[in-house]
């Protein structure tokens, strides 16, 4: 409402206010509208586990997440989050969900199911880790119309200019979601910066979700995009009407166990997405158990594109 009686002389923004904090298992919110807060909800577990309840709500137009699920010391967040349409704001909203782990020993595992994400957002969905396990379940979800479907990040906080290294680890699975109509379906990355000719990467931990029977359609650049300690597994799901019908490798990647990128198979465009590294960027591998393409990989390399390793990679 008009609140301070000037009709349209002021508006409201994405980031009026902070947020509602939920502190214990005891709290719900159904049937609620939740609008222009910086996280509209925040699941903060900061002192004891708490696993509160969101379910069949409207979150417009926050700027941060409408829901927040952040879990810090050695607590969990494992909230339900169910059956809510989320909307935001282009060049205001980052996320619709976000869910975080701060410190050695947190976790944040949400199941989040049902919900619709209209668009608007930087990323609909958003898995963030410093030092903590961030993970969850992610099922039956329409995730469109924003920049990415979903991110997942590693990395640390800032300690003025630079990041401090961050050791958590991403996991989580996303099942029979819906995934469409954005610039990138589903993207990793991972904090680093160059100073000079020095590459300071502060994300030693990894990101590896499963991706099983999503529907990934109509994202206008690539289905997938990794860097960083991205590491994803797939089963059974659909790549159609891609901009670029591929993964995008790019960026760097640094962490304690290495990995394996494998064959992507599944109903597309093209048969298997090959894995694509860019005319126009660098990948830097740093890892500490050296890496792997599985056989049936396709890899696909564009002019003047460079693959630098400082792992034991296999093919």
């Amino acid at each position: 409402g008009d609140t301070n009686h000037d009709s349209a002389t002021t508006t409201p923004l994405p980031g009026d206010w902070d947020a509602i904090y939920l502190g214990t298992t005891v709290s719900s919110v159904s049937n609620a509208t939740v609008r222009y807060g910086d996280t509209g909800l925040n699941v903060y577990a900061s002192s004891v586990s708490i696993s509160p309840s969101i379910t069949n709500s409207t979150f417009q137009y926050n700027k941060s997440g409408g829901v927040y699920v952040t879990a810090l010391g050695s607590c969990q967040a494992t909230s339900s989050v169910t059956g809510n349409t989320f909307t935001g704001l282009d060049d205001y909203s980052y996320a619709g969900f976000g869910a975080l782990a701060v410190d050695p020993g947190s976790t944040s595992a949400p199941t989040v199911t049902g919900n619709t994400f209209t668009g608007g957002f930087t990323s609909t969905v958003y898995l963030e880790t410093y030092n903590g396990l961030t993970g969850g379940t992610y099922s039956s979800n329409a995730m469109r119309n924003s920049v990415n479907g979903v991110e997942l990040w590693l990395g640390g906080k800032l300690v003025g200019s630079r990041p401090e290294s961050g050791y958590g680890d991403i996991t989580g699975t996303f099942t029979n979601n819906t995934i469409e109509n954005n610039e990138i379906g589903f993207r990793t990355y991972a904090t680093y910066f160059i100073e000079g000719n020095t590459i300071y990467s502060h994300a030693q931990g990894s990101a590896r979700p499963s991706l099983q029977n999503n529907i990934f359609n109509n994202n206008s650049r690539y289905p997938i995009e990794l860097a960083g300690g991205g590491f994803p597994t797939y089963s059974g799901n659909t790549f159609q009407n891609s901009g670029i019908k591929a993964i995008n490798m790019y960026g760097f990647w640094s962490d304690n166990l290495g990995g394996i990128w494998p064959a992507v198979n599944g109903t597309s465009d093209n048969g298997s997405l090959p894995y694509v590294y860019r005319f126009d960027g660098v990948t830097r591998v740093y890892t500490g158990g050296g890496v792997s393409f599985a056989p049936g990989a396709i890899i696909k390399m564009a002019d003047f594109a460079l693959f630098k390793t400082a792992a034991h990679l296999t093919f």
